[in-house]
């Protein structure tokens, strides 16, 4: 049983590489604004989106640094960030088998649950999306088995602050379980002696967290990246947002049975004594970030960018289905039997559908037109762009995001009134800087687009969103723009607006 247990890894870590490879291409557009951080602090501007601008729009210092230090080694930060997101994903899934092993649930039970893990359209996507997304799973994850499976000695509270530490410096959040972890490990020390002793282990770590806030505070003018001020203010209509992410997420054919055999996992794991702990710090950790998720509106970004964090923990549940009798372990191969295919379908249909030709041409656009940029415009001129990250990336010019993530003004300021994905913006304080292109987000046709030769004859069409159609009238209010179409030698043709002289 132990080679069919590692057989099922194998083919688990096989099915996620196949999953990379088909979403290897696309390179999510937010990714690119932590490279250009990571460009900046490699180049001795500072750790930030606009030189002479401290504002903190990235929200992972460990992935800045990652992409800081393949600048400095002359090394294109984008391949680097995408295979350590992939490394981390393989990291992952083998962790996941080894801790349902630590559990000792049995090698097929722990491969079984490794290939549910592994197949996972979620996280494959993001494994080679470019961003921390993974990584901070994986750091998560690892934290929260030490707490939960490890001897309750010092070197293990050590090694569980260590981890979710760098749990908080990959994505905000982690903070949250840095703090709690100490709770969960207190709770495990035989004597008060050895809960102090525990603590004091624990805490060590989080000194280093300690000085990253103060730097971050003194240098950023700010407790909290200014990412998390986007998110926040919405009240109700963010939370009703953020549900609506998670019914998506929960009613997605490959992910009904996963939930159902992951709450009779917890269950299962919760009423015997040996498995306790585990299963209640993996469904706590899952409870804690379905509401943070929700909070903050989930995400803009397609295939649920902050799921993949509690994809590992409820796989963990699944795998302690097979510490049960057979009706449980029959529970939990019924639910793999039928998550694994439909997870299938639905990475080709989001790899190869219509949904990610229309991705890869957005990206396509974006680095289009920021390399156009470069060659045509000189150093300091100023730019607007809905999608802060490939455009100033390979562009390199001061550029004013408009929906905040690096804006101080605009990530403070409230919801705007309307309909629609709950999004900052502010095209009145947009214009009063005056930049010399606004970029049109979503303004770019191949030319093959039979959308082109009517966006040609009615350019109102390029106003999809709340924003851009405020946009468009204050400019047609004003005079002061025109709309311009960028062409590129192939026939392709990218929309933005250009400032008239004098204006």
């Amino acid at each position: 049983m132990r080679r069919l247990g590692f057989g099922l890894l194998t083919l688990a870590c096989a099915a996620l590489l196949y999953g990379a490879v088909r979403t290897w291409p696309r390179t999510v557009d937010d990714a690119y604004i932590t490279f250009r951080y990571g460009k900046n602090l490699a180049q001795g501007k500072g750790p930030v989106f606009n030189p002479g601008e401290r504002v903190e729009g990235n929200s992972s210092p460990s992935w800045m640094a990652l992409s800081a230090a393949a600048v400095l080694l002359n090394v294109d930060p984008v391949p680097v960030a995408k295979g350590t997101g992939v490394a981390a994903s393989l990291a992952l899934i083998l962790l996941l088998f080894l801790a349902l092993r630590r559990a000792a649930v049995p090698d097929v039970g722990a491969g079984l649950a490794s290939l549910l893990l592994g197949s996972s359209m979620v996280l494959q996507i993001w494994a080679a999306a470019g961003m921390e997304t993974n990584a901070y799973a994986l750091a998560l994850f690892a934290g929260l088995v030490l707490l939960a499976l490890a001897e309750p000695q010092p070197t293990g509270a050590a090694a569980a602050s260590a981890l979710l530490a760098l749990a908080s410096l990959t994505r905000p959040e982690g903070l949250i379980y840095w703090i709690l972890g100490a709770g969960v490990g207190l709770l495990q020390g035989s004597s008060a002696r050895a809960r102090v002793r525990w603590l004091a282990a624990y805490a060590a770590p989080g000194l280093a967290l300690a000085a990253f806030f103060a730097w971050r505070l003194a240098y950023y003018g700010a407790p909290l990246p200014n990412t998390y001020y986007v998110k926040t203010g919405g009240g109700l209509a963010l939370w009703a947002q953020g549900l609506t992410g998670l019914r998506l997420f929960a009613t997605a054919p490959a992910h009904v049975p996963w939930l159902v055999a992951a709450a009779l996992g917890a269950a299962a794991g919760i009423r015997e004594p040996r498995t306790r702990p585990a299963a209640a710090v993996m469904a706590g950790a899952i409870a804690l970030h379905l509401v943070w998720i929700v909070s903050v509106g989930d995400d803009g970004l397609r295939v649920h960018r902050f799921y993949p964090s509690v994809l590992a923990p409820m796989a963990f549940l699944v795998g302690l289905l097979f510490r049960g009798g057979p009706r449980l372990a029959g529970a939990g191969a019924v639910a793999i039997a039928l998550s694994v295919p439909l997870s299938s379908m639905a990475l080709h249909r989001e790899a190869l559908g219509p949904l990610a030709d229309s991705a890869l041409a957005y990206q396509e656009g974006n680095e289009r037109l920021g390399r156009w940029l470069r060659t045509t415009r000189p150093p300091g001129t100023r730019v607007a762009v809905p999608a802060a990250g490939a455009i100033p990336y390979f562009s390199d010019l001061p550029c004013i995001d408009m929906y905040g993530l690096n804006d101080r003004h605009i990530a403070h300021a409230p919801f705007p009134p309307g309909r629609g994905r709950l999004m900052k913006w502010d095209n009145a304080y947009v214009l009063s800087r005056r930049p010399a292109l606004i970029v049109i987000n979503r303004g770019y046709f191949r030319a093959d687009d039979p959308a082109l030769p009517e966006v040609g004859r009615r350019p109102g069409l390029l106003a999809a969103s709340p924003m851009d159609r405020d946009l468009f009238r204050r400019v047609s209010a004003s005079g002061g723009y025109v709309l311009r179409p960028v062409s590129f030698p192939d026939g392709a043709v990218f929309f933005v607006l250009d400032r008239q002289p004098d204006r």
